[in-house]
């Protein structure tokens, strides 16, 4: 599953757990064997792009693995991670039965969890499934860290239970002790989040354009707000909830498509300075029958568009069949 949360109102409870946390785990001794140990959690206040997902609450914690790993003294640390999110559960109480939250939709999660620039961790969580007449709500788990070595192995030299021999890799997982964290405690309110769903940008053009080797879609996204985009603005767009149907009707979910970094040199010279054009390629291999790459008639495109912190914009657009340059693209028409 996952791991969690975001504390609304209860001074009280986060120095309680401030002051838990910090006397069993607050300090990071090298000394002891190779652990995973993490700090007091704080509340984050989620983004409108977060909240666009279903995620309601959310909290931050710096987690670390630390210590002295049992292994061969010649071999190698080769990488370091989080593991796999299967040690934590989201649960609620009605009555005297806790009941785990089942997840919003096939293969998703209740509890997302995010590695920060500083190797913490950002835990959201969404609280979609679970009743309204609950009377607790709990994230309750532990965090998971791999260590990854490479080496020799010594001649009668049994591995740890908590080891992974794959081929040259030597996979050390490790956990934390457990946290029980309250999300929602009796006779207290759900926690919700209310943020703007201003879309700083809106859909100018789109063009479906097939080439030798790909299809491709191009969106001009123009600001509203009388901000430029910067250098890597590109890298920050995401593009989900991709759906294609064409002139017959029938439907592709794409799901989710990362667009392939371009330079705006490419377009035409006339583009705006508002305007940014991203170019996204539809994944062929995730389609049964990907009728549309035959069209001949116009594509309706759907999906929605964010730079992973605003309300994401949604589109719905009629896009042909295009054959033209990139530098014929992007020019303001009278109409826009």
């Amino acid at each position: 599953m996952t791991l969690p949360v975001l504390i609304l109102g209860g001074a009280v409870f986060w120095r309680s757990l401030r002051s838990d946390i910090s006397s069993r785990f607050g300090l990071f001794d090298e000394s002891k064997p190779l652990h995973v140990t993490y700090s007091a959690f704080e509340p984050v206040e989620l983004s409108p792009y977060d909240v666009s997902r279903g995620y309601s609450w959310s909290v931050k914690s710096d987690v670390k693995m630390v210590g002295i790993a049992n292994v061969p003294p010649n071999w190698k640390e080769t990488a370091q991670g989080l593991g796999e999110r299967m040690n934590t559960w989201l649960v609620y109480r009605r009555g005297k039965t806790w009941r785990i939250a089942r997840p919003p939709k096939k293969d998703s999660f209740c509890v997302e969890i995010a590695t920060t620039s500083d190797d913490g961790s950002e835990i959201r969580v969404d609280l979609r499934t679970v009743p309204r007449d609950a009377e607790e709500v709990r994230l309750r788990g532990r965090f998971r860290r791999e260590q990854w070595f490479t080496g020799p192995l010594p001649t009668g030299w049994k591995p740890p239970a908590n080891m992974m021999i794959s081929g040259p890799h030597r996979i050390l997982t490790v956990e934390s002790k457990p946290f029980d964290i309250p999300i929602k405690e009796p006779g207290q309110p759900f926690p919700s989040s209310h943020v703007s769903r201003t879309t700083p940008f809106q859909l100018v053009d789109a063009k479906w354009i097939i080439d030798s080797e790909q299809n491709h879609f191009l969106l001009q996204l123009r600001r509203t707000d009388g901000q430029k985009w910067n250098f890597d603005a590109q890298t920050l767009i995401n593009v989900s909830d991709v759906r294609i149907q064409d002139e017959d009707g029938n439907l592709q979910g794409i799901g989710e498509s990362s667009p392939t970094w371009v330079s705006q040199t490419f377009f035409s010279p006339q583009k705006l300075e508002s305007d940014l054009i991203i170019k996204f390629v539809v994944p062929e291999g995730n389609y049964k029958s990907p009728d549309y790459i035959y069209a001949k008639g116009p594509l309706k495109l759907r999906a929605k568009v964010s730079d992973w912190k605003c309300w994401p914009l949604d589109i719905s657009v009629s896009v042909p069949r295009t054959v033209m340059k990139l530098r014929d693209f992007g020019a303001p028409t009278p109409n826009r």
